[in-house]
């Protein structure tokens, strides 16, 4: 089974729009109004996808957190992440300026060994994958590139799904 990773740089000050498009809008006699998407893509900025499989991206950002890297939350926004994952069915994280501020030096190329991150990969899944450790490079890459996305007054919405 795969997923599938996606990001949308998006304007802060536009948030409650998306809040306001997460749920499905009910019609009556008719099909549900679904305009989350859309409001997503008229907001912002979709960045590439992540390429390789969303669950490897779930597993480097645990792996960063216990490196002291901690991308999962943002406190100001975890609960409209929240929201989204409970009414979309998805994993969603907002990255921040405050995060590339922070953490951005934290993640350069050279500081992760890949056959430490093969084994913290191989032991959060239970299983043997030779090519983990090069996932997991690439999906800090990919955190790389979308924290460098960011402008001020920005936020990156991260959904696995």
């Amino acid at each position: 089974m795969s997923s599938i990773a996606t990001v949308h740089v998006l304007p802060v000050d536009r948030l409650p729009e998306l809040r306001a498009a997460i749920a499905l809008k009910k019609r009556l006699f008719r099909a549900p109004l679904d305009m989350y998407s859309a409001v997503l893509s008229d907001l912002g900025r979709e960045l590439p996808a992540f390429p390789l499989s969303g669950y490897v991206l779930a597993v480097a950002l645990p792996f960063l957190d216990e490196q002291q890297v901690p991308l999962m939350t943002a406190p100001a926004f975890d609960d409209l992440a929240r929201a989204i994952q409970d009414a979309r069915g998805t994993t969603a994280f907002f990255l921040t300026s405050e995060h590339r501020d922070r953490y951005l030096a934290r993640l350069q190329p050279g500081t992760f060994d890949s056959t430490r991150l093969r084994t913290y990969y191989e032991d959060f899944n239970a299983c043997q994958e030779p090519e983990a450790g090069q996932w997991m490079l690439a999906a800090i890459d990919y955190l790389v590139s979308t924290l460098r996305a960011i402008q001020p007054g920005e936020v990156a919405l991260l959904q696995v799904q």
